[in-house]
């Protein structure tokens, strides 16, 4: 064997809980990377969801639409746009039924090989009020990640023109959410738009709107333990009968990392294999003349 290809998968293994106490809560605990197949109820229970990243965006209407009480503990916000769950677009459909060797052609060229209906033409610094709103309803109506990427011609080497397509993120989320200091909390500052994936949502700002859903910002309100009975930070106890942890993945390098790598080494019958955590000496035995 000359070489091993590792088809493990990039986001494949969940990150392990790191936080003091974890073990100690007496009630049910879900990670959203190891969901159990089982269907899970949370109608009439207090639910904790830390993390607001992919899994966490996708997973909270659905809890609050559940529970009676949801608490989200949210270290930085993300930027999300409407997923528009349904059909495929029928351009979209009649362009790769009409072409399909020249599709595939077109997407070995294009950014992240899907192309793109209406790639960008203007620049986010020179294009008028008008025409950012323009690009920026175009890409909250179209229901995928490259369009959030492609308002702008410069958006992802000009940080002048990124900020005005988050700034008009920002907007639309303070237009979204009712409560002003929510809203503040959900407008993504601490990234560029793009330099962390954003995600795809149904509801999920608007979830915010309930009056059962509460947002707490750990950044200014860091968890120091969670308890028997819930969630500790350093102003607050809260009480929970299910925490969610949508903590995400180790990725890109978790799964490689975890599969044990094994050294072939030539040996009498005699000798026996070595093996350690994390690596493992396979022998390979041939007969002792």
């Amino acid at each position: 064997m000359r070489a091993i290809s590792r088809s493990t998968g990039c986001l494949s293994v969940p990150k392990e809980v790191d936080i003091e106490g974890a073990e100690r809560f007496a009630g049910e605990t879900y990670s959203t990377g190891r969901w159990p197949h089982h269907d899970v109820d949370f109608t009439g229970e207090r639910v904790a969801v830390i993390g607001t990243g992919s899994s966490g965006i996708q997973s909270i209407p659905l809890i609050a639409a559940q529970a009676e009480q949801l608490t989200v503990f949210q270290r930085s916000a993300n930027f999300t746009f409407p997923a528009h769950n349904g059909p495929q677009r029928a351009a979209n459909v009649a362009a790769l039924a009409a072409d399909r060797d020249g599709y595939r052609v077109e997407a070995r060229r294009a950014f992240a090989g899907v192309p793109l209906q209406e790639p960008a033409m203007i620049a986010g610094e020179a294009a008028t009020a008008e025409e950012r709103a323009e690009r920026f309803e175009w890409a909250w109506g179209r229901g995928d990640l490259l369009s959030t990427q492609a308002m702008f011609t410069d958006q992802g080497i000009n940080p002048a023109a990124n900020e005005v397509a988050a700034e008009l993120y920002r907007e639309r989320v303070r237009t979204i959410v009712d409560d002003p200091a929510t809203a503040e909390l959900l407008c993504p500052t601490t990234h560029y738009l793009g330099t962390k994936r954003p995600c795809l949502d149904t509801n999920y700002l608007a979830t915010y709107n309930l009056p059962h859903v509460r947002l707490v910002d750990v950044r200014a309100r860091p968890i120091t333990a969670i308890t028997e009975r819930g969630i500790d930070t350093t102003d607050e106890s809260f009480e929970f009968e299910a925490i969610v942890f949508a903590t995400g993945v180790d990725a890109m390098t978790g799964a490689l990392v975890a599969v044990e790598t094994c050294k072939i080494i030539n040996r009498p019958m005699a000798s026996k294999a070595i093996a350690v955590r994390g690596a493992c000496t396979v022998t390979k035995l041939f007969p002792v003349s």
